[in-house]
């Protein structure tokens, strides 16, 4: 600020000992009074504006730290969310892990299940085949022993006709 003063200051310091030396009449120097005057009062004016605009800027500037103060808090409380998410997420997976390792236990143990019970239809159906076989076996059997029974009945008739005659 006080730069900025000795830079408007000097011009006119510059200006007022130029054009005194040289001057002697009093019109002149009464002109020249009053264009310095005219100029101390602009200088003086925008000197008023500077300070105007310089605490406007400052004010700004304190509202822009206030904001990066609150950009800083907000960062900082974003940092900790995404931490707790990273760590939901390492949970999370390590729990599919876990899960994945068990379905492909169930998946085993399914698996094995299945062929077990495959194997047991296997032998339920030559069990079966062995009983319809026994069936057929029996059923053939059954007539043969009919057969037999028919015979032995036709052989003890005629062994009874055969007494019956011999005791005649």
């Amino acid at each position: 600020m006080n730069r900025q003063m000795c830079i408007l200051v000097l011009p006119i310091a510059l200006c007022l000992s130029l054009t005194l030396p040289g001057c002697n009449e009093a019109n002149t120097r009464d002109t020249q009074i009053e264009q310095l005057k005219a100029e101390i009062a602009k200088i003086t004016g925008d000197r008023d504006s500077w300070k105007t605009k310089a605490d406007s800027v400052a004010k700004e500037r304190d509202k822009l730290k206030e904001k990066v103060v609150e950009l800083i808090t907000a960062r900082t409380d974003l940092e900790r969310q995404i931490n707790g998410l990273n760590a939901a997420r390492d949970s999370m997976q390590k729990q599919f892990n876990e899960l994945n390792d068990s379905r492909t236990q169930w998946q085993s143990k399914l698996d094995e299940l299945a062929k077990a019970k495959d194997d047991a239809l296997a032998a339920a159906k030559a069990a079966q085949d062995q009983v319809a076989d026994l069936n057929a076996r029996l059923q053939t059997s059954t007539q043969r022993v009919t057969q037999l029974e028919d015979q032995i009945k036709q052989i003890q008739a005629a062994v009874g006709q055969l007494q019956e005659k011999t005791k005649s």
